[in-house]
């Protein structure tokens, strides 16, 4: 489900995702809210600027399965809070930077910011040439990481099983 504004002041843009999982005993209920606004202004050079913020919830639920140690685990839920916000900076006719930065604020791991920056020269209309640096963060989900928690897969082709243990040591990625 998603939504695009256009208004005198820039444009907005709001989405929403969900999925309903069924594996086995287990349900997933995962979804994840978008919204941004952009807007374009002057000032020592064209911007074209963006707000935004993005929550997203991972919720499973094992009905009652046991962890490997026996005990009952009923529903596991994650969710994180992200703000955003990026200018796209015209220096000249031919040069732009990017500078940009995001936070992260999941429910259980620490929060995390992600700065970016990014550098355009198009020096001639058939040689465009592109540098920049980002950092990047994506916490594990909840069932990546729920103590003593086992899944099993089976191959639709092979009939083969296959089980996913949980890693509650499991840490979020993070790159540049």
């Amino acid at each position: 489900l998603s939504h695009t504004g256009r208004w005198e002041a820039g444009t907005t843009e709001i989405s929403y995702q969900k999925e309903d999982i069924t594996k086995g005993t287990i349900n997933g209920d995962n979804w994840t809210l978008d919204a941004k606004f952009m807007m374009p202004w002057e000032a020592a050079g064209t911007h074209y600027t963006t707000f935004g913020t993005q929550l997203s919830s991972n919720k499973v639920d094992s009905w009652g399965i046991e962890d490997v140690n026996g005990n009952l685990i009923d529903v596991i839920e994650q969710k994180n809070k992200a703000f955003f916000a990026e200018d796209e900076w015209s220096l000249t006719e031919k040069v732009t930077l990017t500078l940009g930065a995001r936070f992260d604020d999941p429910d259980d791991f620490d929060s995390h910011v992600s700065p970016r920056t990014y550098l355009v020269w198009k020096s001639t209309e058939q040689l465009t040439i592109k540098g920049g640096i980002a950092t990047g963060f994506q916490a594990p989900r909840a069932d990546y990481v729920a103590p003593g928690l086992v899944t099993e897969s089976e191959n639709a082709t092979t009939g083969a099983l296959s089980y996913t243990y949980a890693n509650p040591d499991m840490q979020p990625e993070t790159s540049i």
